[in-house]
């Protein structure tokens, strides 16, 4: 079996880790996977995998599905991992949003589903934000209604439903992932934020607020095991295996990395502080800090067959990567 695979969002956190992931290379030994990937610019990376050809597109969003079609096409391509995105706040107006994040993913769906191939599995990588940065139901799962509060997860609600309309009107194999927020190498997201917060100030953290965490290589096999045996449709929250406390996890990174400081105050005191705290916003989500945000994840484990991470475990893997990158 040889299996052709377009991946986008290979620059990215999650691209990197997936890209070289023990998980890949086997795929590519045991299955004769190979990876198509798409790039605006030519990555430095001096010697590449056997099984990585990368594509030189420069404006990616701005390709059609006409022209997609004919790229998949010409180099056979059977299956899509659909991981580029404009992530974030502030990154832009409503209509950038809906270029890359909507338009964008409508276009290789739609070219695929067209395309004159075998249409093995199409995985798209969502985010959890899609049900509000902080869910309005705890524990939220995946029939939890979309309630996204930003530019970024209002586009990637509205890409989730025209993707799941495509699918179903052209029987395209679509598994649609909401990821919580990950960590791991390459990882310039909240945790890392937290971490060059807490050498700046004196980080205030409620005693009792859970937080639910991904480690990244976690969400990498959930992918890889979806290219494997890939379902007819499927959405699906993915996390660790359980939610933690914050303070607790900051404790453990304390002990092991210099200069962070924090303290525990009584729950519910950020919350009541919250809009004072807007200066803090250019370094981190305050809200983040201030609400616990957690996941029901049964259907996951019912669905895969994957080993989930215990948090603090699955950190200790990346101390050196949040000590050098601080």
């Amino acid at each position: 079996m040889t299996i052709n695979v377009l991946v986008t969002g290979c620059t990215g956190f999650l691209g990197q880790n997936f890209i070289y992931s023990r998980f890949i290379q086997h795929l590519a030994s045991s299955l004769n996977a190979k990876l198509i990937c798409l790039v605006r610019r030519a990555p430095r990376a001096e010697r590449e995998p056997p099984y990585l050809t990368y594509l030189l597109v420069p404006e990616l969003a701005s390709v059609s599905a006409k022209q997609y079609r004919k790229l998949i096409e010409k180099y056979k391509i059977e299956a899509i991992v659909h991981m580029a995105a404009l992530v974030g706040e502030g990154r832009g107006h409503w209509e950038d949003y809906v270029r890359v994040n909507v338009m964008w993913t409508l276009n290789l769906a739609s070219a695929f589903a067209a395309a004159n191939v075998y249409h093995h599995a199409f995985v798209y990588v969502s985010t959890v934000g899609v049900h509000g940065t902080i869910p309005k139901e705890l524990p939220a799962n995946e029939e939890t209604p979309y309630a996204p509060d930003n530019y970024y997860h209002a586009s990637k609600a509205l890409a989730e439903k025209e993707l799941i309309k495509v699918a179903a009107d052209r029987e395209l194999p679509l598994s649609i992932l909401r990821p919580t927020t990950m960590y791991g190498k390459y990882d310039k997201g909240f945790l890392w934020k937290i971490l060059r917060l807490s050498r700046k100030f004196l980080l205030l953290v409620p005693t009792n607020l859970k937080i639910h965490l991904l480690d990244v290589e976690t969400m990498v096999d959930v992918i890889g095991t979806l290219l494997l045996k890939p379902p007819r449709f499927n959405v699906l929250i993915v996390a660790d295996r359980e939610p933690i406390r914050l303070r607790d996890l900051l404790s453990l990174l304390r002990d092991q990395i210099s200069g962070m400081r924090f303290v525990e105050v009584p729950d519910g005191l950020l919350q009541a502080m919250e809009h004072f705290m807007v200066p803090l916003k250019k370094y981190a989500n305050i809200t983040l800090l201030c609400r616990s945000r957690y996941y029901d994840i049964s259907k996951l484990k019912s669905a895969l067959n994957v080993q989930l991470s215990d948090t603090f475990y699955g950190m200790r893997k990346y101390i050196r990567w949040y000590t050098v990158a601080r």
